[in-house]
């Protein structure tokens, strides 16, 4: 406990909400927006993942297939395994058991858990800036009305 410039007793502020709370309020507001770094590495997991696709997409289309493996394209599915991780761990474990099953499903399998990642990841981060906003609507509601510091 502290002592105001009116000689009143007040609790002190968190060290870490010092900054936020005016003189006289217990409630302090915080940002309840995703924060700039959860969103950057949003896009930048987003971005990787589709660049990867649209490259492996653009080799494997344009390579002729009468000319053997396609090893430029195998290189691009290779960091798309760990983007795809835990789901893909079927195909990295044993990546010939998928050989015999139609082409569609092999991309599909090769391809899918790195985009289902990408999709996950973009419904976590909306449905935790959801559950910020909603709750700090709900602080605002619990929250008794602010009295002007020079009130007591």
């Amino acid at each position: 406990m502290t002592r105001n410039a009116l000689g009143q007793h007040r609790s002190r502020p968190t060290r870490a909400a010092a900054v936020a709370v005016l003189p006289g309020d217990t409630h302090p507001v915080h940002n309840r927006r995703p924060s700039r770094t959860r969103i950057w590495l949003f896009g930048a997991h987003a971005a990787l993942v589709l660049g990867l696709l649209v490259l492996f997409v653009l080799i494997a289309e344009l390579a002729n297939p009468t000319d053997g493996a396609n090893i430029g394209a195998g290189i691009l599915l290779l960091p798309l395994l760990p983007l795809g991780l835990p789901w893909s761990l079927p195909v990295i474990v044993d990546p010939y058991r998928f050989d015999p099953a139609a082409e569609a499903l092999v991309y599909t399998l090769y391809l899918g858990p790195a985009l289902l990642n990408v999709a996950l990841h973009g419904l976590l981060l909306l449905s935790c800036s959801v559950l910020r906003a909603q709750h700090s609507v709900f602080r605002a509601q619990q929250r008794p009305p602010r009295r002007a510091p020079w009130r007591r």
